[in-house]
């Protein structure tokens, strides 16, 4: 534990230890299987995971494997057991029944030892507290780690649904599912056992969480999920809707293209047998294609007699209505998480299992206790108001009632502008809503006209450049100035004309926007708190400062808070012939406080996670916060980057924090002092205030690299909007 901040305390993480390395000596075996050419079906060698689990299971393979050999679901197997002399290789087939008697149904397996796995490396590793950002990236510890994430993973992936190499597992059981309303309950919410060994804290350690994600629901048949995606009635006729539009249907349905189904028409014997759905047919018939081959079906059925195969994971990104669904079942109380993972420690049954004790490993039942520190909360300054013109949080939020921003902007001209979509509001009520506007941003000081804005009602399907210039011109000749801000009122969430809203103003026309959804911004219930951070949104688009943080550091030097983060295409997208591109931003703050920050944004090949313009922006970043101070530059850089992986740490806060310090040694005059942080993509490890009281603030961090000058840190932190930064900075500074 770093630093001299606050008060020193012990908490609890969702991390169990293990507390005996292996005390016999175990190999590891190199694993390869494919089909043979006479048992090739047009011509592919490859063993599906399916077939690989019938042939761990077969007999003959147990039988020379011998008990308590563990495989990790891919390629390779460890044993205490001395199968072979080491660097020796073995091939045998495996005969499985066949459907046709001419074809036989073989697997071919060849395994090599690779020899015993140097456990001491691990215990040297662990005892000198040398521990890398990226453990897995250490070519020595990595097939350690691997080999011990495999013994504890092989049982519960026997028993649950899981993915080849995925640390969550599924078991559908009552009270860890909720069928999603909003999908017609063709979808559910499935919780599961999340499980990883892991290096942290210093100790060899298993983390245990939970982990939540949508499948298909059970049991329902074709016409059921069609209904549902396409949002046609049950009393209306799903052919007269396919014949209506059959494109449209198509692409409303591509979603089931890939899942499999079981077809209850067949022999009884035959009815658990699955079969993929592979595409629409085109024509004037409601009709489907399947992979049909190995059930002796014809490559077109009809869909009435299709019902959904167990345990099917649904892949597509999760939309609207249906995320908001998912995540009241995904999100719990602290101390209903902690219950949570307390009972999947019991369901993981580690005292049970043969394979670890085999190898002499063994966990400490009990979470794992570390020092920690009850941090100061941090203290907000507003400008002047009816109150004090400050505010702190218990609770992570901070009450406005009666505050001022601090440096709140004021708008001169403005516009409004409808797009229905089903129940409409008539003017009178945008009228009343925009009132509520100029009563709600003017007690926070925002300035703005005693006219109401201009009101147009748009068409959800329009033109949206047209519309735009239209609530422009009129807009400019009532106001007799170009809007400071037009505001856009929506039915329901919907990307696509969110996306055209801001490109027309952003890009063409220059103007700050504000998109609202009307089921929000008209309900009576929270109105005021919805305008209230509608308003803190605003402020900042027009370039004003809400709040500052009282942050002592803030006084000592000049500094610039720098975050960057990139943002992928989603998986359909992925699937495009030429995918989009991937974004990147860095955005950097500029003002005493490090409340007041500007943006540089970048288009770079998709899928491609590490910033590769990273020095070209930070430059421009350096040169906007120059123009801002008087030609001064900032004399301390803390850089946070967000959504990194565990894989991915070491390789890409090395290049990027390379490429921060090469532009900071070009500069003149004195160096600034360089910190970098990071935050995983998805986190796992909660402390004891995510799991008991969220009143405590507490804040632990892993001091994991140097970077000369530059300190690598990880801070876990749950994604609480406070800001933790300054405080933990201030922590291992003092």
């Amino acid at each position: 534990m770093q630093g001299k901040a606050g008060k020193p305390t012990k908490i609890l993480v969702n991390h169990y230890e293990i507390q005996s390395l292996p005390t016999k000596k175990t190999y590891a075996y190199e694993m390869s299987f494919k089909v043979p050419e006479s048992s090739q079906r047009r011509g592919n060698a490859t063993v599906s995971p399916t077939q690989l689990k019938f042939v761990m299971r077969h007999p003959e393979v147990g039988a020379f494997l011998k008990e308590n050999f563990v495989f990790d679901g891919v390629s390779m197997g460890w044993s205490a057991t001395l199968l072979m002399p080491t660097g020796e290789r073995r091939t045998t087939l495996v005969d499985f029944p066949s459907s046709k008697p001419d074809r036989p149904n073989q697997v071919e397996i060849e395994i090599f030892n690779k020899g015993s796995l140097n456990i001491l490396a691990l215990v040297k590793y662990l005892t000198e507290q040398k521990v890398e950002l990226d453990p897995m990236g250490n070519k020595e510890i990595e097939p350690l780690l691997k080999w011990i994430n495999a013994v504890y993973r092989q049982d519960p992936a026997s028993r649950w649904v899981t993915r080849p190499n995925s640390n969550a597992y599924y078991d559908r059981a009552p009270g860890t599912y909720m069928p999603l309303r909003s999908t017609a309950e063709v979808l559910e919410a499935v919780r599961g056992v999340f499980q990883t060994v892991q290096i942290r804290f210093g100790k060899l350690t298993i983390n245990v969480d939970t982990s939540t994600t949508a499948f298909w629901s059970p049991d329902k048949n074709f016409l059921e999920l069609a209904h549902a995606l396409t949002g046609v009635p049950r009393h209306e006729d799903l052919q007269a809707a396919f014949l209506r539009g059959p494109e449209r249907f198509i692409a409303q349905c591509d979603r089931l293209v890939g899942i499999f189904f079981c077809v209850r028409h067949l022999s009884e014997a035959r009815n658990a047998r699955r079969i993929k759905f592979q595409k629409w047919a085109r024509g004037d018939a409601f009709t489907c294609e399947f992979d049909t081959d190995r059930e002796g079906l014809s490559g077109k059925t009809t869909v009435n007699e299709l019902t959904r195969d167990q345990g099917e994971r649904y892949k597509e990104p999760l939309q609207g209505a249906e995320t908001a669904d998912f995540i009241k079942f995904a999100t719990a109380p602290a101390f209903v998480r902690r219950e949570q993972i307390t009972e999947n420690v019991k369901k993981l049954q580690w005292h049970t299992l043969s394979a670890p004790k085999s190898m002499g490993l063994s966990i400490k039942p009990h979470m794992l206790e570390l020092p920690g520190r009850i941090l100061q909360r941090p203290t907000l300054q507003y400008g002047s108001g009816p109150e004090d013109g400050s505010g702190s949080s218990d609770m992570g939020g901070w009450n406005l009632r009666g505050k001022r921003l601090i440096q709140p902007k004021s708008i001169k001209s403005w516009g409004l502008m409808y797009l229905p979509a089903g129940p409409v509001a008539n003017e009178n009520v945008m009228q009343e809503f925009a009132r509520n506007v100029q009563r709600g941003f003017g007690s926070l000081g925002i300035g703005v006209p005693q006219d109401l804005p201009v009101f147009l009602k748009g068409n959800a399907n329009g033109d949206f450049s047209t519309m735009v210039a239209e609530l422009l011109s009129k807009a400019s000749q009532r106001f007799s100035a170009k809007p400071d801000l037009l505001m856009f009122m929506l039915h329901g969430s919907s990307e696509r004309i969110y996306a055209a809203i801001k490109n027309v103003c952003d890009v063409q026309f220059g103007v700050p926007s504000q998109v609202m959804l009307v089921e929000k911004a008209l309900s009576n219930r929270g109105q005021l708190q919805y305008l209230a951070n509608v308003a803190l949104k605003v402020n900042v688009k027009l370039g004003g400062i809400n709040a500052t943080i009282t942050e002592p550091l803030f006084r000592k030097s000049r500094w610039m808070l720098l975050g960057g983060d990139t943002s992928h295409p989603s998986p359909a997208q992925l699937r495009l012939e030429v995918p989009p591109p991937t974004f990147c931003a860095l955005s950097a703050t500029y003002d005493p406080s490090c409340c007041a920050y500007t943006s540089v944004a970048s288009a770079q090949f998709s899928k491609d996670q590490i910033i590769n313009d990273f020095g070209v922006m930070f430059e421009e970043l350096l040169k906007r916060y120059s123009e801002k101070n008087g030609g001064k530059l900032p004399e301390s850089i803390l850089y946070y980057r967000d959504g990194l992986s565990e894989s991915q740490i070491s390789a890409i806060m090395a290049q990027e924090v390379d490429a921060l310090k090469e532009v900071c040694e070009g500069l003149k005059g004195p160096k600034p002092k360089l910190m970098a942080l990071y935050k995983e993509l998805t986190r796992h490890t909660l402390d004891q205030r995510e799991m008991t009281s969220p009143k405590m603030d507490l804040i632990w961090a892993d001091a994991v690299s140097q970077y000369n000058k530059t300190t690598g840190i990880n801070l876990h932190d749950a994604g609480s909007p406070r800001p933790r930064s300054a405080d933990e900075l201030r922590n291992l500074l003092d």
